[in-house]
């Protein structure tokens, strides 16, 4: 391997691990790398020390990286709940679905997963975070529907029969499950593409920067 200093072989390992947690691959990590003088061989090879080093002088790193990954679960839950039911609640409130609301779902859950995280973005925290923005929409159309059935029921059977439905019963699950397919439309379609990829783009790992 070509001779650098101690410090720029410190700096270089700092840069492979900082950018490995961040899920660049290994193969972008080295070639970048070369740039900074190190040969195209070398470059590989220490991307692969420094991670075997890493193995054995970190202690619990594995463990830690777990629950990052845990944290960001509990993150893209939380979003998508919290999301889902305020959606539905401005629906409610105003009577009328903004599409825009999409967006601003996907946005919530890349950053609570990214928060959640401890600020990390890889791979499996952008799919994370797609599958709470997509949850969270459900919830609002679910909250939404749930409200417009009660209301239907009043009108047609009173307010005693509405009481007999709860959020979280068989029946309104059914009933929602066969009512869905007429509450989506292709604008619905488009605001979901919208909504995954602003999810997807705020957990994405960031562009690999000089060590």
């Amino acid at each position: 391997m070509t001779e650098h200093s101690a410090e720029d072989m410190h700096r270089f390992r700092e840069f492979i691990l900082r950018h490995r947690r961040q899920g660049t691959a290994r193969y972008t990590i080295a070639e970048r790398l070369t740039e900074f003088g190190v040969e195209r061989n070398d470059a590989l090879k220490l991307v692969d020390d420094t991670e075997e080093q890493q193995k054995y002088t970190s202690d619990g790193a594995t463990d830690h990286e777990g629950l990052g990954l845990a944290a960001g679960l509990v993150g893209g839950a939380l979003a998508a709940v919290v999301g889902g039911v305020a959606w539905g609640l401005i629906v409610i409130a105003t009577d009328y679905e903004v599409g825009y609301m999409a967006i601003g779902m996907g946005a919530l859950a890349g950053a609570a997963v990214v928060l959640f995280s401890g600020g990390k973005r890889n791979f499996a925290l952008q799919l994370i975070a797609v599958v709470a923005s997509i949850i969270g929409i459900v919830i609002g159309k679910y909250v939404t529907f749930y409200h417009f059935l009660k209301l239907e029921l009043i009108e047609q059977h009173g307010p005693e029969a509405a009481d007999k439905l709860s959020l979280f019963s068989p029946e309104m699950f059914d009933a929602f499950g066969n009512g869905i397919k007429f509450m989506v439309n292709p604008y619905d379609i488009l605001w979901i593409v919208f909504a995954v990829v602003a999810a997807w783009g705020i957990a994405k790992p960031s562009a690999v920067k000089q060590p």
